[in-house]
């Protein structure tokens, strides 16, 4: 591994210092503190720091390469910042507890510095307090267990009272390997503003001082996950630029019940080249409520694979899906009975195996899918599925300015599996009523086996209007 950089490292510091009103200036070198491990040494200069905080230097040669800590470490000091250099550190005695305000660890780039954990279920990081930095490490699963629980960076552990979001954690330029949840908003305070996130749920790295990090390991939960709650909410963390493409036991992003005024953008949620994935997961895990309200994702890519599909909102107060390229999976997107308000707008959407936007049966909602291009739909079965499938009793849809394209394997010669539909509605489900309330205007509908549109259950207050093409 290369030497740390020092200098970036105090200038990032000094960036967050003034970004959050830390002012102290005492400086302790991290081997000069008694300690028979790194882990130690950090603990000991936690304690040998003033009340007002300072900076613990564990950058010199003597800290670098596989370093351990035989007990948990707790930052106690407000604005106690820890510089990490080319440094492996793994945590054999619990996780790494940030508990006073402004607690910041700052490595020396991602693949110098390493957090790994040695538990199957403990967390590596825990943030429990307010106006934390966590930047330029990867953290990970130490070789040899398999998880079950616990995240690499846990967010809001315990009952925390924050002012605004802005007083939340600061995630920037982290890589995350194989921990159940990556990062995990666990409480009511895990708002903040995280950025440059990496993850890979299949490897763990087996080497840290040189030599091919990677070796495959057991897979993740998630690699973003915020919930579930009760009688609080999370809100307003916005997560900017995430990458994970593998293999999720849930999905790369998890927004579950008691969020609100979250944010997702500059997504690349890549297909693994086997297996199945879903990109995003919307629930409601605590059975009471809306589940998510006024959740959005916005830019990028997002797919899925295998019996996954790209995005599934299993229910969800408010949310807003826009301007992405979703693709791949048994669907491509998934709405189901807990959604309350919906809007899927300026997206490409299209490679489903079965359709590309599917409704479940039976409930009342406010769907609003306008904008988008649709296509490639079906690709398993010629005719076999429409690209909208709404189910029977579905009522509050608008269906506008979208363009569907040809859909199937198209190539010179014509498309070897198309669309039976471009929207089917309804399905024969007698326990549900008609499907009602529904407006389907100015689209532009493209290459099928059956109709433009076919309305299985038609209720009385079906418009449309104004649609054209074949």
């Amino acid at each position: 591994m290369q030497a740390p950089q020092v200098g970036i490292i105090a200038a990032f510091f000094l960036m967050s210092t003034l970004v959050w009103g830390q002012g102290s200036t005492s400086r302790l070198m991290c081997s000069a503190q008694a300690g028979s491990d790194l882990g130690a040494k950090i603990q000991a200069c936690y304690n040998a720091l003033p009340s007002n905080g300072g900076v613990c230097d564990c950058t010199d040669a003597s800290l670098q390469g596989a370093q351990s800590s035989a007990s948990s470490i707790t930052c106690n000091k407000s604005n106690a910042v820890v510089l990490l250099g080319a440094t492996g550190l793994t945590l054999n005695g619990g996780p790494w507890a940030l508990n006073a305000n402004g607690c910041a660890i700052i490595g020396s780039g991602r693949y110098q510095s390493w957090i790994l954990t040695n538990s199957a279920t403990a967390d590596a990081v825990q943030s429990v307090a307010e106006k934390q930095v966590i930047k330029h490490v990867s953290i990970a699963t130490a070789p040899g267990n398999t998880r079950t629980a616990g995240a690499g960076i846990n967010v809001g552990v315990g009952a925390q009272t924050f002012t605004g979001p802005g007083d939340g954690l600061r995630i920037d330029d982290v890589t995350v390997f194989r921990t159940w949840h990556g990062i995990w908003g666990s409480g009511g305070s895990a708002s903040g503003f995280w950025s440059n996130i990496t993850c890979f749920p299949n490897e763990v790295p087996g080497y840290v001082g040189g030599g091919n990090p990677f070796n495959l390991g057991t897979g993740a939960n998630d690699c973003i996950q915020l919930g579930p709650i009760s009688g609080s909410d999370i809100t307003g963390t916005s997560v900017d630029g995430v990458i994970a493409d593998d293999n999720y036991n849930d999905a790369a992003i998890v927004v579950d019940g008691g969020t609100d005024s979250e944010s997702f953008s500059n997504l690349d949620l890549g297909a693994p080249s086997s297996g199945s994935m879903t990109g995003i997961h919307v629930k409601n895990s605590t059975g009471s409520g809306f589940g998510g309200t006024s959740i959005s994702f916005v830019g990028g890519e997002v797919a899925g694979a295998g019996s996954g599909s790209a995005i599934v909102v299993d229910a969800c107060g408010s949310c807003t899906i826009s301007n992405l390229s979703i693709g791949g999976g048994t669907n491509n997107v998934v709405i189901w009975t807990g959604v309350y308000q919906l809007n899927l707008n300026n997206n490409n959407i299209g490679f489903a195996q079965n359709q590309c936007i599917n409704f479940a049966a039976g409930f009342n909602a406010s769907i609003r899918i306008t904008g988008n291009t649709i296509g490639s739909c079906s690709l398993s079965a010629n005719n076999g599925f429409p690209s909208i499938g709404i189910g029977q009793g579905v009522t509050g849809v608008v269906i506008s300015n979208n363009h569907f394209f040809p859909s199937g394997l198209c190539g010179i010669g014509g498309c070897a599996n198309k669309a039976s539909n471009n929207i089917f509605m309804g399905g024969g489900v007698t326990q549900w009523p008609e499907t009602d309330f529904v407006d389907i205007s100015g689209n532009i509908f493209g290459d099928k086996n059956g109709n433009a549109i076919l309305n299985a259950s038609p209720g009385t207050n079906i418009v449309i209007t104004g649609n054209v093409g074949p």
